[in-house]
């Protein structure tokens, strides 16, 4: 039996088992029996749930702040005459749907979730966790998880990867790109190792990052 068969299996039998749960307790707390099989869809697929959660994320952030930037574009150009108003960047938003999904989601899934324990290993102890803090956001961020969203762009976009890094180097030097990523992510990334369970630490993570990816949405907008 292929992997892919395996999976569309494990995912039927998670739905029935989910199914049956709803009928056989239909007197128990509505909100309880959502939260434990929210809960166990994380748990039993996470790299499902990562993509899901963090592509719908990405692009919700990213058309919230172009929505944004046009009504206030389109209002500087009342009165004007001859002027295209600006529309959603639909191009820009697929980006941030595919970065959100991919990276964002199944890679760092795998690299917290998977490697991290592996390098650093499981305890929750401070230098486990300030160890994993370090890593995750003083090399791995401004080395892959940064270059990243200007690759993905630059593939969607159809510019070269050297572009794509020229406008990196340019958006740390002079918009404070590091600064701001740092100040956000250090607290965080302590809270996700120290605190969050395993199954829901991307999504923790997810929650805040829709407020990053706004910000990065912004600071990398041409």
């Amino acid at each position: 039996k292929s992997p892919g068969l395996s999976h569309k299996s494990s995912i039927r039998k998670w739905i029935q088992h989910t199914c049956k749960s709803i009928h056989s307790n239909s007197n128990r707390d509505t909100h309880g029996m959502a939260f434990a099989d929210v809960s166990s869809f994380y748990r039993n697929f996470p790299y499902m749930a990562a993509f899901l959660t963090c592509g719908i994320k990405g692009v919700s952030a990213d058309l919230i702040v172009q929505s944004s930037t046009i009504k206030r574009a389109n209002k500087l150009q009342v009165g004007k005459q001859k002027v295209e108003k600006k529309s959603i960047d639909l191009r820009r938003a697929v980006s941030y749907l595919l970065y959100g999904a991919l990276y964002q989601g199944m890679a760092q899934e795998y690299l917290y979730n998977n490697a991290f324990p592996v390098i650093f290993g499981t305890a929750q102890d401070l230098k486990t966790v300030a160890s994993k803090v370090i890593f995750g956001t003083y090399i791995l961020t401004p080395l892959v998880t940064l270059p990243t969203v200007y690759f993905t762009k630059a593939m969607v976009f159809g510019y070269s990867f050297k572009q794509a890094l020229q406008e990196y180097i340019y958006d740390i030097k002079e918009k404070g790109l590091l600064k701001k990523c740092w100040l956000l992510w250090t607290p965080v990334n302590g809270i996700a190792f120290a605190l969050i369970p395993e199954h829901f630490r991307i999504t923790f993570i997810a929650m805040v990052s829709f407020l990053w990816v706004m910000i990065l949405s912004a600071v990398t907008a041409k």
